[in-house]
């Protein structure tokens, strides 16, 4: 049933992203078992601080997805992530992810690194 609800929300990612014009746009879905607060975005690798918090106000449950949308005219494809959870720790995911050729990432409870 797990595998299913996955396939199914990968297929709706790639059927979204297809859609929009930025190839870097893809689905987070939030597998941890914890609430996401925020979730920010850096080009691997960069010294640049962080992105501001691509949720807004939104948060993210556990067992939720969401849409993430580029909307400036950068063309790298190698990214990092951050991910704050609702009691004020975070997570670092700094191996970096090809957005240009995935179209959606899992966070886990289980791993350090994002699928």
């Amino acid at each position: 049933m797990k595998r299913m609800l996955l396939v199914t929300i990968a297929l709706l990612a790639v059927v979204l992203c297809s859609q929009s014009a930025d190839r870097r746009n893809f689905w987070v879905l939030n597998n941890t078992g914890r609430t996401i607060t925020n979730f920010y975005i850096s080009v691997h690798g960069s010294q640049n601080p962080w992105s501001s918090d691509v949720l807004g106000a939104s948060t993210l449950s556990s067992s939720l997805g969401t849409m993430i949308f580029f909307y400036d005219s950068n063309t790298t494809c190698m990214y990092d992530f951050r991910v704050k959870y609702s009691d004020g720790t975070y997570q670092d995911y700094l191996r970096g992810r090809n957005l240009c050729q995935t179209h959606a990432v899992q966070f886990n409870s289980d791993t350090n690194d994002a699928y």
